[in-house]
């Protein structure tokens, strides 16, 4: 007799599982788990070949760094793309790119069960290997074309002055490129490209107390008065510091007991002699108290 076994074999969709299934619909009689377990591990069923949830336990060997444990595909691809940073320049696409960023990400869509800094790191190394790839795939066939037609190939002299042709233009090409991937933050104020496009989701300083402006024309006002701003406060901080107060009398020069004129009625303080005084309103024996 065969031994009874009460789980469900791996792999299978969870009970409570709210994605997509294929064919699932058409299954009847069975547990949502057998179900799922048999739509998987059928090979007449069309199916992603990745699964849902990301692996718990790492297929490579794991390293302790500065930041945590990692392994080494992660040190891989960490190099990739900081190495796509060195080589361009300003690069959107950096190493733990931040949530919820909304621009295009290439490959990303095809990354499941990982958080998004993640997954964007695996993407954009992809892209740079496949592009890598691709490179050097063509020019292995540039090499077995000049191989099989040797009538191609160009003399010595006319193979210089097309390789100088071609640098020239992929200096004055890289030198372009650097120059749009300048931050708007660090043009210039009088550059007509100091300004962010329509769209921008970005935080741009001052924007917010300025209306009737277009975004284009705004971002650029507004940048430009931060700076302003800035500048000013850091000529203010450069400027010495002095400090005056106004030296005080500890001796309090009000008057209490006027010569002209009478104490104001329901003073409660002392009045010399005034208890010696009768006849006479509070103001009146009040005059010049302190002569008599």
């Amino acid at each position: 007799m065969g031994r009874l076994t009460l789980t469900t074999a791996e792999p299978y969709y969870t009970p409570g599982y709210s994605g997509y299934c294929p064919t699932f619909k058409y299954e009847i009689g069975k547990t949502y788990g057998a179900s799922t377990h048999d739509i998987l591990v059928s090979p007449k069923i069309n199916r992603s070949q990745q699964t849902v949830l990301a692996k718990t336990i790492p297929s490579e060997e794991v390293t302790k760094t500065s930041t945590g444990w990692t392994t080494s595909q992660e040190v891989r691809t960490r190099n990739i793309v900081d190495s796509r940073q060195q080589s361009f320049g300003n690069q959107k696409y950096v190493h733990r790119m931040t949530p919820g960023y909304t621009g295009f990400v290439p490959r990303c869509q095809k990354q499941f069960g990982m958080r998004y800094a993640i997954a964007c790191d695996n993407a954009i190394a992809d892209f740079d290997t496949e592009q890598t790839r691709s490179l050097k795939n063509n020019t292995a066939l540039g090499q077995i074309n000049r191989k099989c037609h040797p009538k191609l190939q160009l003399d010595g002299t006319r193979e210089k002055e097309l390789k100088d042709s071609i640098q020239a233009i992929s200096i004055k090409l890289t030198s372009k490129s650097i120059a749009k991937t300048v931050p708007v933050a660090c043009m210039n104020d009088d550059d007509p490209n100091k300004f962010h496009k329509s769209g921008y989701m970005g935080y741009v300083p001052r924007r917010k107390e300025l209306i009737g402006l277009s975004y284009p024309v705004s971002s650029h006002v507004a940048i430009k008065q931060f700076h302003d701003d800035c500048r000013l406060h850091s000529a203010e901080a450069l400027r010495p510091i002095t400090i005056t107060r106004q030296v005080q009398s500890a001796r309090d020069s009000r008057t209490i007991f006027p010569k002209d004129s009478g104490i104001v009625p329901h003073y409660t303080g002392h009045v010399p002699g005034m208890k010696y005084r009768i006849g006479g309103t509070f103001g009146n024996n009040s005059v010049d108290t302190l002569r008599r």
